[in-house]
């Protein structure tokens, strides 16, 4: 017969040796799947969150031991030898992707879903018990712990043949395949959506922030349902995640995941480029675009979901292997303690101690500082929260006014920095312009009480987009009014023209007294530097120091004390400067300190910065 049953033919003789007894055969081993017990779901969480934190995934073992271990690139002597690590690791742990999620086996493709969704949960459950900071990345213990944690499961995972396939196991037709690109271009553009948006879970929350008394939603409380808009979008994107894993899965891996991962960073590099637009070529075009990046993704979505194929609903996420349906109670039941953890953390941290001005033999008296605090990496790009947190918390600083400070973007780690400071300083939190003003951050840390609070976006014709923040703060009874800002780069001449106008105005009209903290980008006595000293009606803390370019304090109806410029010691590009006012008795009838002192012998040690 010209066609005949496969299953008619004779089977191959074994060549060379004899047949294979009945003892034999029954010892060949046999992949049986098994309902999944606690110990593998917890090993398939841990494994998830290793994904979320690094790109992990499961097999083959080699490439996943070697993606665990590429999280030591923290504690690597050079931050050239952490990029060259970490850059292994995640390529690694692609090739790990492609090999489970778009695997033959459906056990396979099942559990690494189910591991990465039930990671990212645990991933963002645990950035809330580190106030928004991602654990491994946070030192070298917790990193140390991680990667152990890690290497156990893994190797529990291996040694528990979670990797080997099932001869039944077939791969789906070409024919009722979906069309990867279009696939690709979903997956990659779901892969950013849920990185950008729900990366961390104070970060709708800063999008909509607004100044006091009504700052808008805070994340210490609405870190998830931030807005109804926030929370639909949240259920509509983790909705999506499994019609969007069933179409990619089915897919050819290789062009699939290369096509994604080229969507996922070409839309992160955009993200970049609506900030950043002063700085990099075709900027004119992107500049504050991140409608357009919005609409973009969404549109890559339909089209993912919409590529076609003869897919069914359980081809990968709601499998059903051997009469157990995916997922199973035991999977429900560890999202629910994962969010459960989370959301303890949540009520722990609003119990926290009661913030009390500080205790002074004269309340009268406050000091203000101002600093560029670089999105809290030193200058050879190592975090330096700790280090930073110390050393404001040395200044003694009452008032502190941080520039380039929001680093709530996926480029910058998704952290929360006004969030972790004012716990871990127990200072007032103004996180100044939200995170989707598109700047580069301008927050305000004060012991005392917040009264009011106005943001402003600076006019910027030509340049970056300059954050302002005017507040009233209560200083032992008497309100001080604060001005600080980050104008515009130096090139940018009508930019910086327009912002000292504006500001000099705002100074002009408060009522208080007020301080000023700003970086003018202007040497002393530049045009713009003299328009807010003349139109503001404003005195220089020192105006006998030359030497400063960017940063500058100034006051008026206050009485001088003191001024320092303290080294940034590596922290930072830029020095922070500290100044010690006095409120008067008597607003109207005081006299100032006009007489400037540097020899430490001849100032009363109670007014000294650090006295001996």
């Amino acid at each position: 017969m010209a066609n005949k049953k496969e299953d008619s033919k004779e089977p191959p003789k074994r060549v060379p040796g004899k047949s294979k007894t009945s003892k034999e055969k029954s010892s060949e081993k046999e992949y049986r799947y098994e309902k999944p017990g606690p110990r593998t779901l917890i090993r398939d969480t841990i494994q998830g969150l290793n994904v979320a934190t690094c790109s992990e995934s499961l097999v083959p073992w080699v490439m996943r031991l070697g993606t665990v271990a590429s999280l030591a690139s923290f504690q690597a002597p050079s931050t050239l030898s952490r990029l060259i690590i970490l850059a292994v690791g995640a390529g690694l742990s692609s090739l790990v992707l492609a090999a489970t999620l778009f695997s033959p086996s459906q056990r396979i493709r099942c559990n690494t879903f189910w591991s990465l969704i039930l990671g990212l949960f645990a991933f963002l459950s645990s950035r809330v018990w580190f106030v928004s900071f991602v654990p491994v990345w946070w030192n070298d213990k917790a990193n140390s712990f991680v990667i152990a944690l890690g290497f156990i499961v893994t190797i529990d995972h291996i040694l528990n043949d979670g990797d080997v396939i099932e001869k039944k196991a077939t791969r789906l037709p070409a024919a009722d395949r979906p069309y990867w690109p279009l696939a690709a271009l979903g997956f990659g553009s779901l892969l950013f959506l849920t990185h950008w948006v729900f990366g961390e879970v104070s970060l709708i929350a800063r999008w909509v922030v607004k100044g006091y008394p009504h700052a808008g939603p805070q994340p210490e409380l609405w870190g998830g349902p931030v807005i109804i808009r926030g929370l639909l979008l949240g259920i509509y994107t983790l909705s999506i995640w499994p019609s969007m894993i069933n179409q990619v899965s089915a897919c050819p891996p290789g062009c699939t995941l290369a096509l994604a991962n080229f969507v996922y960073i070409a839309e992160m590099l955009f993200s970049v480029w609506t900030v950043a637009y002063n700085f990099v070529p075709g900027g004119v075009y992107t500049r504050e675009h991140t409608d357009w990046l919005v609409a973009f993704v969404m549109f890559c979505i339909l089209l993912g979901l919409k590529s076609g194929g003869k897919i069914r609903e359980d081809f990968t996420c709601f499998s059903v292997v051997q009469k157990v349906q995916m997922p199973t109670g035991l999977h429900k039941a560890m999202l629910l303690l994962i969010a459960v953890i989370g959301l303890h953390r949540f009520g722990s941290r609003l119990n926290g101690p009661e913030m009390l001005p500080p205790k002074k033999a004269d309340p009268q008296i406050f000091s203000s500082a101002i600093w560029t605090y670089h999105f809290g990496y030193d200058n050879k790009g190592w975090p330096s929260l700790e280090r930073s947190a110390e050393f404001l918390n040395n200044t003694g600083a009452d008032v502190i006014t941080l520039l380039e400070s929001d680093a709530s973007k996926p480029f910058l780690g998704n952290n929360d920095l006004g969030m972790w400071l004012g716990e871990r300083l127990g200072m007032y939190v103004d996180f100044g312009p939200s995170t989707r003003d598109h700047t580069w951050g301008n927050l305000i840390l004060s012991k005392y009480p917040i009264i009011s609070s106005v943001h402003h976006l600076l006019p910027s014709p030509e340049g970056e987009l300059a954050p302002a923040i005017t507040a009233t703060i209560n200083i032992s009874g008497q309100a001080v009014d604060f001005v600080v800002t980050h104008m515009g780069n130096d090139r940018d001449n009508l930019d910086r023209q327009l912002q000292a106008s504006f500001l000099a105005d705002q100074l002009k009209a408060s009522k208080n007294p007020v301080v000023f903290m700003g970086y003018i980008t202007s040497a002393p006595g530049s045009r713009d530097y003299t328009h807010l000293i003349n139109t503001g009606k404003m005195k220089d803390i020192d105006s006998t120091d030359r030497e400063r370019w960017c940063e500058y304090i100034m006051y008026r109806g206050l009485i001088r004390l003191g001024y320092a410029r303290i080294s940034h010691g590596g922290l930072s590009d830029t020095e922070l400067q500290l100044g010690r006012f006095q409120i008067p008795k008597n607003l109207r009838d005081y006299k100032d300190n006009e007489k400037m002192i540097t020899d430490s012998r001849h100032v009363d040690s109670s007014v000294q910065f650090n006295p001996v």
